[in-house]
């Protein structure tokens, strides 16, 4: 069974590597190619099933590898269960209606092998996430799989709505994963053994008060938090609509079928933690059942069919919600997995939904006259259309709490450069003086250091200067945190030491990448990736690794920084978690200024 997983998990990993460095592959190969491996993988999950069924459907945990850095060890542990056999297999056989699809929609695009190899990735990363066995390496799944989503909703990159909203739905995947990663890092405070979802299932009911602790609450509020960014609940429910701009193959398996589950499965993971807490099961609740009324307005007043489409799987997510929240877990896995299937099928037929609905409204349309409404009714009518088109004004509020301010602060920064960057440095260090009162001076040095690393990389997520000269920046903020780190605690130099040795060649890489581009502003999307295609392909290798994505070193050197400093620091951990989100957002910024987007010369 462990062979079969390996090459199960493998296989499309090698597949997207062939893709997308083989550059003679023709259309039908590649599509052949793909169709192969999907084929294959079912087949596989189907064998899987089956020996599961054969061993007495018994759970299965086994570690496959474990990665050494001096005294640190990462384990690559998996857990094989009714819902990860479930996952393997609703996503092989989808693959394969996808990739199917897919060979003659996309016949003939531009980014026929781009979008091919990005779903095999993309299966990689969810059947990662859908056989982990602790919170670390479903959150190297769930990663993948969002980078992968950030990828193909700006397929089309020469449009310049449809890169705002990859940028905006990367910017709530950012926001969200750090509350998976803090809490992957504090459930080792819960447990010695590394396989968190065995032993959390399997946990003595009379060693249930180790959990019940003020640790065991803050890393389900953490888990809450994720798992409301990735399956769309509220406050962050209008990102699928705008996800839809990226090819329906894509959306139908991203935000139909699999990706958007991503938070629900989580929640079932960690649902023998969670039930220990009433408050996190009630609050779950209320968010599904607050979703559930906001997405049904809403989807009723869309313009496009997409968009309808896309608040309705909210909708379904935000009752499986509930349906976790209360303990019904085979009720959710019944209705999983019957509405991944039927909304992808929605999704991949709705074009031609579209013109058979327009020929019956041509029809029948004729000599209908509207029912007549009383006073009240009608203004109540006309106060609900108007909540709902306007989506709840969720996304004026998160224009209030998130771009704004960062607005005001560049207009502030051109015109009181010296005083602005005075004044905050001098704020940030009186709360930090008045937080780390009892600490020592290396200390609070160290929490001044990354107070002034987070203070440059606001600058650089809200400067419209050159990309050039944002990324030395950058550089600067980069060289700050690892000093912050260095002066806290320069014995335990593993996390540092691996930081410093993977930043350093991707930072020099995106210095050279940006280096042709010192005259340009960041005031629009530039386009440069047409007549710049060997700085646009390094600039992206640097902006993955520099995001801290799972299968980068960087990821393993954060991971072991936190976990240093967790429990001594709790103050520098959230600086320096905040510079590190930012540093996503700011290499993902300058990669859609700079080199999405349509060129100036070529507009007519």
């Amino acid at each position: 069974m462990r062979s079969l997983i390996v090459v199960l998990f493998f296989m499309p990993l090698l597949l997207f590597f062939i893709i997308l460095t083989w550059r003679s592959l023709s259309e039908k190969t590649i599509a052949r190619l793909s169709l192969a491996g999907a084929l294959l993988n079912l087949s596989l999950s189907t064998l899987l099933f089956g020996l599961y069924l054969k061993n007495g459907a018994k759970d299965l945990a086994f570690d496959l590898a474990s990665l050494h850095w001096q005294e640190h060890h990462i384990d690559f542990n998996f857990f094989v269960d009714k819902l990860s056999l479930l996952n393997l297999i609703l996503s092989g056989f989808l693959f394969l209606v996808i990739n199917r699809f897919s060979q003659s929609y996309l016949h003939r695009e531009k980014g026929f092998a781009r979008f091919f190899a990005t779903i095999n990735l993309f299966l990689f990363g969810f059947q990662l996430m859908s056989c982990a066995g602790t919170l670390d390496l479903f959150f190297a799944g769930w990663e993948i799989v969002g980078l992968c989503s950030f990828i193909l909703i700006g397929f089309y990159f020469e449009r310049t709505r449809v890169i705002k909203n990859a940028f905006r739905i990367f910017t709530v995947y950012r926001i969200c994963d750090v509350g998976l990663l803090f809490s992957a890092i504090l459930t080792h405070t819960l447990s010695s053994d590394s396989s968190h979802f065995l032993y959390f299932i399997h946990q003595d009911p009379a060693n249930v008060s180790q959990v019940i602790t003020p640790m065991g609450s803050l890393i389900v509020g953490l888990i809450i938090l994720a798992s409301l960014g990735k399956s769309a609940q509220f406050p962050f429910l209008n990102w699928p609509a705008r996800a839809m701009e990226g090819p329906t193959p894509s959306s139908a398996v991203f935000y139909g079928a699999l990706s958007i589950h991503g938070g629900v499965i989580l929640i079932y993971r960690m649902l023998p933690l969670i039930e220990q807490f009433a408050w996190a099961q009630a609050l779950i609740f209320g968010i599904g059942l607050v979703t559930i009324i906001f997405s049904s307005l809403i989807a009723r007043t869309q313009s496009t069919i997409k968009g309808q489409l896309a608040y309705l799987s909210v909708r379904q997510v935000s009752l499986m919600m509930c349906e976790l929240a209360l303990g019904f877990k085979t009720i959710f896995l019944v209705h999983f997995a019957l509405h991944t299937l039927y909304r992808c099928y929605q999704i991949l037929i709705s074009p031609s939904v579209v013109i058979e609905h327009a020929k019956t409204l041509t029809q029948h349309s004729i000599g209908l006259t509207p029912k007549p409404l009383s006073s009240f009714r009608r203004r109540l009518k006309a106060t609900l259309f108007i909540f709902s088109f306007m989506e709840g004004y969720i996304s004026t509020s998160e224009r209030g709490f998130f771009p704004l301010p960062l607005i005001k602060l560049k207009i502030l920064w051109n015109h009181h450069r010296v005083l602005v960057m005075s004044l905050l440095l001098a704020a940030l260090t009186l709360v930090i003086l008045q937080m780390t009162a009892e600490l020592t001076s290396r200390e609070s040095v160290a929490h001044f250091i990354a107070a002034t690393d987070l203070t440059i990389c606001l600058y650089c997520l809200s400067s419209y200067e050159s990309p050039k000269k944002i990324w030395n920046f950058f550089l600067l903020a980069q060289v700050l945190f690892i000093s912050a780190n260095f002066v806290f605690d320069s014995h335990t130099l593993g996390g540092i030491q691996l930081y410093a040795l993977s930043a350093i060649p991707l930072c020099l890489l995106g210095w050279w990448a940006l280096r042709p581009f010192g005259q340009i502003r960041l005031n629009r999307f530039h386009g440069l990736s047409q007549n710049n295609r060997w700085h646009y392909y390094a600039f992206f290798l640097a902006f993955i690794g520099l995001s801290g994505y799972p299968f980068t070193s960087i990821f393993w050197a954060e991971d072991i920084l936190f976990a240093e400093t967790m429990i001594r620091a709790p103050f520098l951990v959230v600086l320096t978690s905040l510079s590190l989100t930012l540093n996503g957002l700011i290499c993902a910024r300058l990669l859609i200024k700079t080199f999405w987007g349509f060129p100036e010369i070529q507009k007519i």
